[in-house]
């Protein structure tokens, strides 16, 4: 798997362990490995398709959950397509019998819907983030039509603590140092869902023979921009948000409506089993036992 040192993939080879699987996963040189040893270690870039077929070889399932961002869109797409790309062809050379591929709800065109589903439109331009995630998913449909038995999982914003956690951890450390503002009035949507919950659609798809060849939105609560924020302003005390006016808000960057994971509880049985409220949660008991073992040091 890739990704396995990360706030996704960690929970997931958590998880994984804990089934009786076996796990090999690909980590970058010099980079911080899983802290598990029961994780077998191919140390390496999943982008280099030797690493990545090195990796593959003999897995009967492999996940790729690793992925980045960033403002400048080459970098982003070597990681998002180019490594998507290398994952997609080790699986087909090893005849893995499972390709998990984790997405994002972000790869949607949601210019003037108010809702978006599996067959929505997929974007083809903007954040480098989404732009390229959409490419990635279009790299894993082309390969299951020669062959790969695979499923897309298309989460919504993930909740939980995690060092690398994005909504746990990196939005709001940005608000504590000022970076974040509304976007108009703030009532822009985003769905939720609980790590824990994507991991156990990961499990759902590995385990269903449904799954396989299908796209699948992964989402359970919907909140407002001001919600989430107001709720991690409330954790530090923090004053209210700058606004961006209306009229300076990108179009592509505010958006009012729901993601449809109704396919998903529908095929697969997926049951959300933790609120938004433990989510958020959880990651405010993080934040406050990190302020404790500051003061402790």
């Amino acid at each position: 798997m890739t990704g396995a040192s990360g706030f996704v993939g960690g929970r997931v080879s958590r998880r994984l362990l804990e089934q009786g699987y076996c796990v090999r996963a690909i980590v970058r040189e010099g980079a911080e490995a899983p802290d598990d040893d029961r994780i077998e270690i191919v140390r390496g870039d999943f982008v280099d398709r030797a690493t990545a077929a090195r990796a593959a070889a003999g897995a009967r399932v492999v996940v790729h959950s690793a992925a980045t961002a960033g403002p400048d869109i080459d970098p982003v797409r070597r990681v998002n397509v180019d490594g998507t790309r290398s994952m997609v062809e080790a699986a087909l050379q090893a005849g893995s019998d499972r390709y998990i591929h984790i997405s994002t709800i972000s790869v949607y065109d949601r210019a003037g819907r108010s809702l978006i589903d599996e067959d929505s439109p997929l974007k083809t331009s903007g954040d480098p983030y989404g732009w390229t995630k959409a490419e990635a998913d279009l790299v894993v449909l082309e390969a299951m039509a020669r062959g790969l038995r695979a499923t897309i999982l298309r989460p919504g914003a993930i909740l939980g603590a995690g060092r690398t956690s994005t909504w746990g951890t990196r939005v709001p450390e940005s608000m504590r140092e000022g970076k974040v503002k509304l976007r108009h009035d703030g009532a822009d949507t985003i769905p939720f869902v609980h790590v824990e919950d994507l991991v156990d659609a990961v499990l759902l798809a590995i385990r269903s023979g449904r799954a396989i060849g299908r796209v699948y939105n992964v989402a359970d609560e919907h909140r407002t921009w001001r919600e989430y924020t107001d709720e991690v302003r409330r954790w530090f005390d923090l004053p209210e948000l700058e606004r961006i006016p209306e009229a300076d808000v990108a179009p592509d960057t505010y958006w009012v409506g729901s993601a449809s994971a109704d396919r998903i509880r529908r095929e697969l049985g997926f049951a959300p089993a933790r609120s938004y409220a433990d989510g958020m949660s959880e990651a405010e008991r993080a934040w406050r036992d990190r302020r404790v073992s500051t003061r402790s040091d």
